[in-house]
């Protein structure tokens, strides 16, 4: 039986009011095994990580399901799962450890940003997030699914949570794309 395809995606580390470009890393992991990487740049506070991801996972060769940290790279560059949903057929995950606070997320995006419907729209979309308490370990997380029930996807994230509380492919997309981002080139 062929291994599950996990992508895992999440930016670099920024300045915020002075980085106008972040990094934004794709991990393929077949199974647990680190298969490929791929990287772009994107702007922050933008609006173009959702076409950025779908060309990271077209130089990836697609995967079974994308795993991210949150909705928003780069400050508030919202990911748009539904457009890479019916574009490629694969699954969003969004993972978080920490329920997330919209109502914050609604303020910051009127008080910042004359298109903050857009955003908004896209964050309200995805609804809310589904509590998950790991019942060996303990762990509470939790999660948002675009194509995907969410009893699924605990069932495919579950056995990649092994060295820490954050998903393998995540946690390697988080580890890579923080470690890279600090190279002056992503500056």
């Amino acid at each position: 039986m062929e291994p599950i395809k996990f992508i895992g995606l999440d930016d670099g580390a920024f300045i915020p009011k002075i980085s106008r470009k972040c990094l934004l890393l794709g991990v393929l992991l077949k199974g647990l095994r680190l298969s490929s990487i791929s990287m772009r740049t994107i702007e922050v506070d933008g609006m173009d990580v959702t076409e950025k991801t779908l060309s990271i996972i077209e130089e990836l060769g697609g995967a079974d399901l994308l795993i991210t940290g949150g909705i928003t790279f780069a400050g508030f560059n919202v990911l748009d799962p539904f457009s890479i949903h019916q574009r490629t057929r694969i699954p969003v995950v969004i993972f978080s450890r920490k329920k997330p606070d919209n109502e914050a997320v609604l303020r910051a995006l009127k008080k910042h940003f004359t298109d903050w419907k857009v955003r908004w729209n896209i964050i309200e979309r995805v609804g809310e997030a589904f509590e998950v308490v790991e019942w060996k370990t303990g762990l509470r997380y939790y999660i948002e699914c675009v194509g995907i029930e969410p009893s699924r996807a605990v069932e495919l994230l579950s056995p990649t949570i092994l060295w820490g509380k954050t998903p393998e492919p995540l946690r390697l997309a988080r580890l890579l794309s923080k470690a890279l981002s600090r190279l002056s080139v992503f500056q």
